[in-house]
């Protein structure tokens, strides 16, 4: 297993907290929100409501 972490200087992170973050999310992004758990993250897009392509980006539960 290779527990190496890279750095990509064109990506971001952000941090999305409340208690209707999830119905925000899934209502925004290309993949089921649901299927985030503490052992399990998605990849998902972000869309135009023509369903052009924006962006990609991981979603990970944050484990405080």
């Amino acid at each position: 297993m290779n527990n190496s972490v890279y750095i990509l200087e064109d990506r971001a992170i952000i941090y999305i907290n409340g208690e209707d973050t999830k119905d925000f999310l899934q209502n925004l992004i290309s993949n089921d929100i649901n299927k985030v758990t503490d052992n399990s993250s998605i990849f998902a897009s972000l869309l135009t409501p023509q369903g052009k392509f924006l962006f990609d980006f991981i979603i990970v539960k944050h484990k405080s």
